[in-house]
């Protein structure tokens, strides 16, 4: 299979701020509107790139969109022309106290825009957790082209603040004094809860294979939700977690059989976080 089936896309709105609902996280305010925030270069073409971090309330939900304020005060060398910049980037990273960890990201072509504009991602799918801090990035880096300086207002939002973020994770870098937030919406529908046992395959059926990561002889040490996190926003609906229990289920004594032997509890627990790693994702 190739291509997305599920494609992310990044659109100009215009200078109207989306209507944030009910489950959304917004900040909508340009009081305080400067190019340099808390002694942070806030534009698309930093590197490390630009970020806002913002905190889950107590409903499991899927992050869905992205909208994110220009700032209209500063910008430069075909920022919104793709034939200058061609792609825009979008990150998402869990925060452990001053750490970033990267759960995925997406690029789209530049929608070509105004300075003051809004940009919108959508067709996202990210499960996030209840009660934990997030963050999202946003630029053009790698790719080489404009800058534009994004939109930001003094101590709004009492969830985040503006940071900066290593492109693959790492140390969080906020501001000097904490008092500055992005303009932004981030668009959230609810994530599956009461899931079955036992269901039917979705129709149509979107499916992708783990592979033998389960096999105790080559088994992921470091594993993570990243290819869960890739599949689901690429539109794949389904799983096959492979398994060899066999070799997993010593004997426990010379003369046992394999049909009494007991499952070791590591492995029960190392397939227990596989499969949930596939449920937040609506994953069969």
């Amino acid at each position: 299979m190739t291509g997305s089936l599920c494609a992310q896309t990044l659109t100009n709105l215009g200078a109207v701020a989306p209507t944030p609902g009910t489950n959304d996280i917004s900040q909508l305010s340009t009081n305080g509107n400067t190019t340099f925030p808390d002694g942070i270069n806030y534009f698309t073409d930093n590197n490390p790139p630009v970020s806002q971090t913002f905190k889950t309330g107590t409903n499991a939900l899927n992050l869905a969109t992205v909208a994110i304020r220009t700032a209209g005060l500063d910008s430069g060398g075909g920022y919104g022309t793709n034939t200058t910049t061609p792609t825009y980037y979008l990150r998402i990273y869990s925060i452990s106290n001053t750490t970033a960890t990267l759960l995925i990201s997406f690029s789209a072509a530049n929608p070509n825009f105004t300075d003051g504009n809004w940009l919108k991602w959508s067709g996202l799918n990210v499960p996030l957790g209840t009660n934990k801090t997030y963050a999202f990035t946003f630029g053009r880096q790698t790719s080489g082209g404009g800058y534009a300086a994004l939109a930001v207002a003094t101590n709004k939002y009492a969830g985040g603040e503006i940071v900066t973020i290593p492109i693959s994770g790492g140390p969080v870098s906020p501001g000097s004094t904490h008092t500055f937030d992005a303009v932004f919406v981030l668009g959230f529908r609810a994530g599956p809860t009461n899931i079955p046992a036992f269901m039917p395959f979705p129709m149509p059926t979107y499916g992708w294979n783990l592979g033998n990561t389960m096999e105790a002889t080559w088994g992921v040490p470091n594993r993570t939700a990243a290819p869960f996190y890739t599949a689901a926003n690429a539109g794949f609906n389904a799983v096959r977690i492979p398994v060899a229990w066999d070799f997993n289920s010593p004997p426990t004594s010379a003369a046992a059989s394999r049909t009494t032997r007991l499952i070791l509890r590591s492995w029960r627990r190392s397939n227990r976080w596989w499969i949930g790693r596939s449920m937040p994702e609506c994953m069969s």
